[in-house]
This record gives structure tokens, sequence and C-alpha cells, in this order.
């Protein structure tokens, strides 16, 4: 069994238990599910903190997920005509580096061992931590945008 908790670019939190040989799409679809949200598996994605487009098709383990990974939902970007739908155009790397410096200037989690759904909390910590999730989620779209926009039609 692994925990993951996903951060929704909203501030709400869930965590989930599941198997190493859970699908991906499986807590997707959870997730989604307990988030009462409108969005669905096809007009959202699961990112893993470090930027990693995560696959449907693969296994929590396939994909490395380990123990109290976190996992970010965000809106996907509908490819439109002209985009090049049959290349495979993966978001790229976030460096390690570069999320482990800008999360040491964040303050320790306090509500850390809770599971299921939180509110948007009104102290520090917890608007650090959502505007932290807005921001790579952010860089995540844009780096998908932009790999899209180089392909001319």
């Amino acid at each position: 069994m692994v925990r993951v908790t996903v951060s929704s670019l909203d501030g709400s939190q869930v965590s989930q238990d599941l198997d190493y040989n859970s699908l991906v799409s499986a807590l997707h679809q959870l997730i989604l599910h307990r988030l009462d949200t409108h969005l669905s598996i096809e007009n959202s994605r699961l990112i893993h903190i470090s930027g990693r487009a995560l696959d449907g098709e693969k296994t929590l383990q396939q994909e490395s997920i380990k123990e109290k990974d976190e996992l970010i939902l965000i809106k996907r970007r509908l490819k439109q005509a002209s985009d090049h739908s049959d290349k495979e155009n993966p978001a790229p790397e976030i460096p390690n580096s570069l999320i482990e410096e800008v999360a040491s200037y964040l303050p320790e989690s306090k509500n850390g061992a809770n599971s299921g759904v939180t509110e948007k909390q009104p102290d520090s910590t917890g608007v650090a931590q959502v505007l932290f999730t807005r921001i790579i989620a952010t860089l995540v779209e844009t780096a998908e945008m932009l790999q899209y926009d180089r392909y001319p039609v």
C-alpha cells in the first residue's frame, strides 16, 4: 500500500491509500470523485510534484510513486486541430534542485498526517502551499503550450 496526496489548483487536498499495482487512471478517477469537481479524466491530468506527467495506463509502481508522494491535479490543455497529436510531447522535468530550493522557503506543514479533503487554509502555511502548487501547475501548462506551438501547421 502507498499513500499519496493529490492537490488541486483551488487548494483542496485528498490523501488516498492504494496498492502499488493500481493504475494511475484508477487513482485519477478516485480523486476526481472525492473532490467532486467538474473535471473529468479527459480534461484533467495528474502530474508528480517534480512536474512529470503521469501515464494513466501505468501502475503506481511503474510510475515510481512512493509513499507520501504529492501529485497535482491540473486542467489538461485540449489539443486543437493544428496540434500534432501523433507526436508525443511529454512535459519537461523540473529539476529537483529548483523544487528543493523553492520548497526550502516554505514553512513545514502542520497537517501532514491528516487525510481526506481539506479546505483552503487561512494561515500562511496553507496559502504558501497553494501558491506553490499553482506555480508548478502553471509552469507545466506553459511548457506544454510551448511544446505544442513549436510544430508549425
